[in-house]
């Protein structure tokens, strides 16, 4: 199985930056989530979750799709850190679906307190809400187990068994399983800079 994460920028689709992230003085911010993400998906069994730093690197649309037709993805995770991402989790899912149909596009981050709409307006499959770590490995599991059984029918009352996810149901209802469990501090780590890195696709300035 095939995974994939990727950072989900700010700004409104179309917008031009004024400068490459790395030039000017601020510092820039480390996506820890997202290292997160992959360091609780390796600890429980899981291959490494590809990285695709889309924030850092503001690829065309173009390049969106050269990726996603490169790495086809059984699972793609979406980190949207703001409201503001909206837009931009729009146009990346709908490059991801039109790339590759099968796709199960999942959504975390502070965006997801809108998860209705979410869902509803855009090609994002599940929102997880709340701290992802063990929402993402639970999600994982079941895709694992269902890309064994060679079904194209999610069965989401089975999904639903993970807690902290959000997902449209068959009846169009919207259905959330309960916010999950927190990991304990212990369990967290410091963020893996040659795993950010290689979010950065050789792009290593």
């Amino acid at each position: 199985m095939e995974t994939v994460l990727c950072s989900v920028p700010v700004e409104a689709p179309g917008d031009k930056l004024r400068r490459k992230r790395s030039e000017g003085q601020g510092c820039i911010q480390p996506k820890v989530a997202i290292t997160s993400l992959n360091h609780w998906a390796e600890k429980n069994g899981f291959p490494t979750c590809k990285f695709y730093d889309i924030d850092m690197l503001y690829p065309s649309n173009d390049h969106i799709e050269k990726y996603f037709k490169e790495n086809k993805a059984d699972v793609v995770g979406l980190s949207a850190v703001v409201s503001t991402s909206y837009l931009q989790v729009k146009r990346i899912a709908r490059i991801i679906r039109e790339t590759n149909k099968n796709a199960f596009i999942v959504c975390g981050g502070y965006l997801t307190a809108a998860a209705n709409t979410v869902l509803r307006k855009t090609e994002v499959d599940v929102c997880v809400i709340g701290d992802g770590e063990i929402a993402w490995a639970g999600i994982l599991k079941f895709m694992k187990e269902h890309l064994e059984i060679g079904t194209d029918k999610i069965d989401i009352d089975k999904l639903l068994k993970v807690k902290g996810i959000a997902i449209i149901d068959e009846n169009k209802k919207l259905r959330f399983s309960g916010y999950g469990q927190r990991l304990q501090n212990c369990d967290m780590t410091f963020p893996s800079f040659e795993y950010l890195k290689s979010g950065l696709l050789g792009d290593n300035e």
